[in-house]
């Protein structure tokens, strides 16, 4: 695939992409909000105790296989087939393991309660090993199309089937057959339209095939420990000040990661293939990644920061006034996904450039980090937690790109010189924005001055102006 093509297929899937984000927000948003105002807080926080082990396994399922299927260069149908009933044959041994391991969980938490929704919850398993590898083939391919709006109707069927239930009072039960109509409609949806022809077959099992689960274990390692330690809170507040306060703050932390999972996770999965086509390009690398991280910045800054500014008005009338406890530590969690958005990029840098091993060491290092943040936190309260968590992001964000970007394409003056500009403006814009809203207490013109100045400083971003142009055009 040569450069024009690269770059046409790169703008065709974005355009999938973008479109097809702007409705999962939507979709995501309204789920949220609905299932919100039908349940109780504590009904999140029975099934956020079970979504920390849930979401562990469908790690230890992918087991970095999507990954290794996306960077290898060339990949023939024999060692799909063989990544395909890998995912399943781990995804079914997951499944086992849960179910023994249930009681231990339940007597954890002191919470019997749990054992019915665990043993059906845990079933997602087997139905998540299903359609990673016909999913990773897409975006391999820079194929965003099937895999976006497979998300996007199977986030509907969820949806529905939520609030059917919900509103039929099944309580925490409407939650957990959402994640399993979910994954069902993913299976059903993606395999529909894959053109990989998978089969069984034992002599796919040997030494050179399970070199690329061996490839992958890197990507594994760092995706658990990096979860375990974004989890550690959930389990932390569960144990200590209960499923209701769990309820709370699963709720902020839901809302406030929204920007990173609906904006730049589908974003990387365009920019990751294109990325690592490039890399012995240094020069288009470093463009491609630039416009990607100013990208990135200017949609989740800009979307951000105005709800850090009406975050109490949004919790009262989208969510109800029985979610205003959660204010303060949804506020923290916001400004923290502000400094994830753009420090998160190290990930992708990495990867592209097949430094896997490196990747699982930063990981495993910040996983420790982040651990002792949120223990010294769980000494105080979950909004303690928030706060020393967000510093402890804030101040390792230096440190982290001068180990990530160590003989890469990227350098850290470069990162920094990349958005230095743009973030003064954001911070300009949001200071002016606080000033009216809270000193002068002119809500409205505060909301129209924002528009306004994000509107000009789109205008008058070359980058930003340039990718807009290159958007709209036509082959």
């Amino acid at each position: 695939m040569n450069k024009k093509d690269l770059k046409y297929k790169s703008i065709k899937a974005f355009k999938h992409v973008g479109f097809g984000n702007l409705i999962a927000i939507f979709i995501v948003f309204a789920k949220g909000i609905l299932m919100a105002r039908i349940l109780a807080p504590e009904d999140f926080g029975i099934i956020a105790l079970l979504i920390v082990f849930t979401s562990f396994g469908d790690l230890l399922v992918d087991a970095g296989i999507s990954t290794v299927v996306i960077q290898k260069k060339e990949i023939n149908n024999k060692q799909l087939s063989f990544l395909f009933y890998s995912n399943i044959f781990i995804g079914i041994l997951c499944f086992v393991i849960s179910q023994i391991l249930v009681n231990s969980i339940a007597n954890f938490y002191e919470n019997t309660e749990l054992i019915m929704f665990a043993r059906v919850y845990f079933f997602s398993f087997v139905l998540s090993s299903v359609y990673p590898v016909h999913m990773a083939n897409f975006k391999r391919n820079v194929n965003l199309k099937i895999p976006t709006y497979s998300t996007l109707f199977s986030q509907f069927v969820s949806l529905f089937v939520g609030i059917i239930f919900g509103l039929m009072g099944f309580g925490a039960w409407s939650l957990v057959l959402m994640m399993l109509f979910y994954h069902t409609a993913m299976i059903f949806s993606i395999l529909y339209f894959s053109n990989l022809k998978l089969k069984f077959d034992i002599k796919f099992f040997h030494e050179e095939n399970f070199k690329l689960l061996i490839n992958g274990l890197n990507l594994l390692g760092f995706n658990l420990v990096n979860y375990f330690s974004r989890n550690v809170d959930k389990i932390l507040i569960g144990k200590i000040f209960g499923v209701n306060s769990l309820g709370f703050y699963t709720k902020s932390y839901e809302l406030s990661s929204l920007p990173i999972n609906k904006v730049r996770a589908p974003i990387e999965s365009v920019v990751l293939p294109i990325l690592t086509r490039l890399r012995n390009d240094t020069l288009s690398f470093n463009l491609y990644y630039k416009y990607y991280l100013k990208s990135l910045m200017l949609i989740i800054w800009a979307s951000v920061l105005p709800i850090i500014l009406f975050s109490e008005e949004i919790i009262f009338y989208l969510l109800g006034d029985k979610w205003i406890e959660m204010n303060d530590v949804f506020v923290v969690l916001l400004i923290n996904s502000l400094f994830q958005s753009i420090a998160g990029t190290r990930g992708i840098v990495m990867i592209s450039n097949e430094l896997n091993k490196r990747y699982f060491y930063w990981g495993l290092a910040n996983a420790i980090l982040t651990i002792f943040a949120f223990y010294i936190g769980s000494k105080y309260s979950f909004l303690e937690m928030a706060i020393i968590y967000t510093s402890y992001n804030i101040i390792i964000i230096a440190p982290s790109l001068f180990y990530c970007f160590k003989d890469t394409q990227i350098k850290v003056f470069t990162f920094f010189k990349n958005i230095f500009l743009l973030l003064l403006c954001l911070v300009v814009i949001f200071i002016i924005t606080f000033y009216i809203k809270n000193i002068l207490n002119f809500k409205l013109y505060a909301i129209i001055f924002y528009l306004i100045s994000i509107l000009f400083l789109i205008k008058n971003d070359k980058d930003i102006n340039h990718l807009i142009l290159t958007f709209l055009k036509k082959k």
